[in-house]
């Protein structure tokens, strides 16, 4: 087929499938390469903002450690307590717990003895004695190793913020208090309102993960089998689409008070923004490598003519040479169709 092409015609077609593969893998190349820095940025963006809300958790956490502190070195409380008067310490610190119950999120206030039994629920005052040292185990902690304890924890009313402090008198150990802070639904919602970022925690219990708080709906994000290999050390990226939207989806490992696997953080934010900068990027780059191949090609057809004249002009001369017509020199021929050309 190509033989019966000009000489020209087969010079351009070997450039204009050179250049077409050039201009084409230049652009795939720089697409991939915007589809990778993307998605670095949707992962180190998710990374900063899981850090953001483990970073809130944190503070609940040594707001209730703080709060503990300063009730377990008040010497009312300290008396109190020592003398076993449980009524007395109900008078004294319940109107305390009301109040930052009402207006500073505190959800748990609460004494115990060692090595884990409950003393005094200010939030619960009617309940009390039971054994806690079967699940409670940052209690079994503080009053064991005599050291403050935070972070997150299962208890009775369920997964709390926590922190606790034992309390003496003089060298005489008495116990733990314990302050518990608001850590479900509402924190998450206010999460979201203040970032922009849907989350929630899928909560490991029994071998098994469940929904303990999120703000796009009861399923989890990721399946059984990539939120076990998260507690592996893992912390996939994905897109998909959560309740209608293109998101990015974030796992990461959230651990309990003690530093052991607790659940999966999950994490989805709104990627439209990002898929617009690629369309436009990709849109960008057919005009650009259109553009340019257009140009190529133009310049590529006006190099393969003036190449094909040359080329017949030299041909020509061997075959009058090779004829036995020695009455033109070749290089004259070939420069007199070059300037034809100009």
């Amino acid at each position: 087929m190509f033989k019966n092409l000009h000489l020209w015609a087969n010079i351009m077609l070997g450039m204009a499938v050179a250049i077409t593969l050039a201009v084409a893998g230049l652009s795939w190349v720089g697409l991939r390469s915007m589809d990778r820095i993307i998605t670095d940025a949707e992962h180190a963006e998710l990374h900063q903002i899981a850090e953001t809300l483990l970073g809130r958790v944190a503070s609940e956490t040594r707001m209730a450690e703080t709060m503990s502190a300063l009730v377990a070195h008040l010497p009312a409380v300290q008396a109190e307590f020592a003398a076993g008067d449980r009524a007395g310490l109900e008078a004294s610190l319940l109107p305390a717990y009301e109040a930052l119950a009402a207006d500073y999120g505190v959800v748990q206030f609460q004494l115990h003895v060692a090595p884990a039994r409950s003393f005094l629920r200010l939030h619960k005052p009617d309940t009390f004695g039971d054994d806690l040292s079967g699940f409670r185990h940052s209690v079994v902690d503080t009053n064991a190793k005599l050291e403050p304890q935070r972070g997150l924890e299962n208890g009775v009313a369920g997964l709390g913020a926590r922190g606790m402090v034992p309390v003496f008198q003089g060298d005489r150990h008495l116990g733990s208090v314990e302050f518990g802070m608001s850590f479900g639904q509402p924190f998450f919602d206010a999460f979201k309102a203040d970032y922009g970022v849907d989350a929630g925690l899928q909560v490991l219990r029994d071998g098994r993960f469940e929904t303990f708080a999120a703000t796009y709906g009861d399923a989890p994000l990721f399946d059984e089998t990539t939120l076990q290999a998260v507690l592996a050390g893992e912390s996939p990226l994905l897109n998909r689409v959560v309740n209608g939207k293109p998101m990015v989806v974030l796992a990461e490992l959230v651990r309990d008070y003690s530093g052991q696997p607790l659940g999966v953080l999950e994490l989805a934010k709104d990627r439209s923004h990002y898929q617009q900068v690629m369309a436009k990027a990709r849109n960008h780059a057919w005009w650009v490598g259109g553009f340019a191949m257009l140009f190529s090609l133009l310049m590529a057809q006006l190099t393969a003519r003036s190449l094909g004249r040359r080329i017949r002009a030299m041909a020509e001369g061997v075959d009058r040479v090779a004829s036995g017509d020695l009455s033109q020199d070749i290089a004259g021929l070939f420069v007199e169709d070059v300037g034809a050309e100009q």
